[in-house]
């Protein structure tokens, strides 16, 4: 079947759906890749789909060096590497003069039939999921697949003085010589942030912001945790979900949600098990990013719809008030978000418009809006910053 991902096209389809489609049957794959980057590897091989995959088959993986593979995903790789040894991953490092490594594919053996991907993405965030890409996802017979993993494997032959482990020092050094080129190539690597210092009310999970004692301008490196600059950054007509937060003991970072906004907001089907993860990542009150969390929906009996948060581990709901929950949706089943507490203070406007959108008192509520009715309401948020201005 031939694809188009496209973040405007209703028929969209992310490449890295179709990969993890084909995972809960697959015996064994590989697959080469010409650029590849961290947040890429972590949305892929740190999916559970792909995880359990890992756990009874093999994978083979070969990557380009040519020019975005950097330390980070050198790291990221041998962290993945570490916990499944059924992965393994080389590197492809030529020396053939005006050539570039410029893959995009990978296949996977399922016993009584096959699967292999084919198109323009990378094993990028981007490339994934955010980009406009074309690709295919063919259905073949376990004979052809045969062929197919009889070239790949004359091919690995020819080319096996080019393939060379991660902790290669020739890789480590073209993967730093990367890292130094695209800082160069993408100035916004740093730049200056105004930080007004009347924006935050300070908490011990969410510390205040440093600001120079003018409050003035402060330079600092971007709020990117990563390299793939962009790649986590959406626009004013981004879907944003603004909701109370379920007041708990102990486990109140599994949030419940009501059946509409699980199925209208997080695209997850009540009662149904074993759907794919979404893509949750956390942007703390200094404006950070937190770790790439992959997190199942749940369904439960009592008709509550589950998703778990990243919530320091001891921090407890407050006494006074209600936690809210601030979500943007930047693709299918992937979604930045903020927890503001009380004492944060964007919080009392941010209730203030929940209260005023209260048809039950015994409920708690869920707005769905855009980021750019965000924006007016509390332009302070630190998780605006990723919303992309036009120059």
């Amino acid at each position: 079947m031939f694809y188009i991902q496209d973040p405007l096209y209703a028929d969209s389809k992310l490449l890295l759906d179709a990969i993890l489609e084909c995972c809960p049957s697959a015996l064994s794959g590989a697959g080469a890749y010409a650029f590849v980057s961290a947040d890429g590897i972590n949305l892929l091989i740190g999916d559970p789909f792909f995880s359990n995959f890992l756990e009874r088959g093999r994978f083979l993986l070969i990557i380009g060096m040519d020019e975005i593979t950097n330390t980070r995903s050198l790291a990221a790789l041998n962290h993945y590497m570490t916990i499944h040894p059924n992965l393994e991953v080389k590197a492809f490092l030529h020396n053939t003069t005006g050539s570039t490594f410029h893959p995009k594919f990978c296949w996977f053996d399922c016993g009584d039939l096959g699967y292999v991907i084919t198109g323009s993405g990378n094993l990028t965030q981007k490339g994934m999921q955010r980009n406009r890409e074309a690709f295919e996802a063919k259905t073949v017979t376990p004979d052809e697949l045969r062929s197919i993993v009889e070239y790949w494997n004359s091919w690995l032959e020819s080319v096996d003085t080019f393939l060379l482990p991660l902790d290669d020092e020739a890789v480590v050094q073209r993967a730093e010589e990367n890292t130094h080129r695209m800082r160069a190539v993408h100035p916004r690597h740093t730049r200056l942030v105004v930080r007004p210092q009347t924006t935050t009310a300070p908490t011990e999970e969410y510390p205040a912001p440093a600001v120079t004692p003018e409050g003035g301008e402060t330079p600092e490196t971007a709020i990117y945790v990563d390299d793939e600059l962009g790649s986590w950054e959406y626009d004013a007509t981004s879907a944003v979900l603004i909701c109370e937060i379920p007041r708990g003991e102990r486990r109140w970072n599994q949030a419940n949600f009501d059946a509409n906004t699980f199925r209208t907001y997080f695209e997850s089907t009540p009662g149904v098990t074993g759907q794919m993860a979404l893509i949750l990542r956390d942007v703390k009150y200094d404006g950070s990013m937190g770790e790439i969390r992959h997190r199942p929906p749940v369904s439960v009996a009592s008709h509550n719809y589950r998703i778990e948060l990243s919530v320091e581990r001891g921090t407890a709901y407050p006494d006074n008030g209600r936690v809210l929950g601030v979500f943007v949706k930047l693709s299918s089943r992937t979604f930045l978000y903020s927890l503001i507490f009380p004492a944060n203070a964007e919080h009392s406007v941010l209730q203030a418009k929940l209260d005023g959108e209260r048809q039950r008192h015994d409920r708690l509520v869920r707005y769905q809006t855009d980021a750019e009715e965000l924006q007016r309401l509390v332009p302070s948020l630190p998780i605006l910053r990723y919303l992309s201005q036009v120059d």
